[in-house]
């Protein structure tokens, strides 16, 4: 699926995304309660292009492209929720989503971040950057390990001393290095999510 489209045939609205995940809404306000109470599943076959006038065989040459995981419907049943794995942008001025004016707060303090950390360390090791510290922990096992054994340690020793900045300091490295492990060993974070979920049940 692409950003910034609209699904005609189907009466459904793409809203953008925003940190992997999509939202669908009704284009036609007005109708029935009895129309929108029935499951929209006429969305899972909508092409969609860079523009409403675009061909959808343009999506499919653009390579940008979003998977969808799944697709959840709020209470009115009124709107979709899909959550997508993106291969490349989904904004039409491309960029990871078509949410980037902040217009009230900031997102620092978000888990928007988490996101585009894994996309900056998936582009250092597809495109190595000279200096780059990402490439560095990339391309040496040891180097990468220890750091991550180090950075466990020291949030230890933060969380025992109950010191909040120290803390919030390490469990940052502590996160970061931990990812740039789990990229190296090429194993997808959805796996921990599905790991996760299992042991909440």
């Amino acid at each position: 699926m692409r950003g910034g489209c609209r699904g005609r045939s189907s009466g459904w609205r793409h809203a953008g995304t925003t940190a992997g995940a999509a939202r669908w809404s009704r284009c036609n306000s007005k109708r029935s309660t009895s129309n929108r109470t029935r499951p929209p599943s006429a969305v899972v076959g909508i092409t969609c292009a860079e523009s409403t006038t675009a061909r959808p065989s343009s999506a499919a040459a653009s390579g940008h492209f979003q998977h969808v995981v799944s697709m959840q419907l709020d209470c009115d049943r009124d709107t979709l929720l899909l959550r997508v794995r993106q291969d490349g942008v989904a904004c039409h001025l491309d960029r990871m989503s078509c949410f980037e004016e902040v217009v009230y707060g900031d997102t620092s303090g978000t888990m928007a971040i988490v996101n585009e950390l894994q996309r900056v360390i998936q582009d250092r090791k597809a495109n190595p950057k000279e200096g780059s510290y990402t490439n560095k922990l990339l391309t040496d096992e040891d180097k990468r390990l220890k750091k991550l054994v180090e950075e466990a340690a020291e949030t230890v020793l933060a969380a025992k001393g109950k010191d909040m900045q120290a803390l919030t300091w390490e469990v940052a490295d502590l996160i970061y290095h931990l990812m740039v492990v789990l990229e190296a060993a090429e194993l997808p974070m959805e796996d921990v999510y599905r790991k996760l979920a299992e042991r909440r049940k």
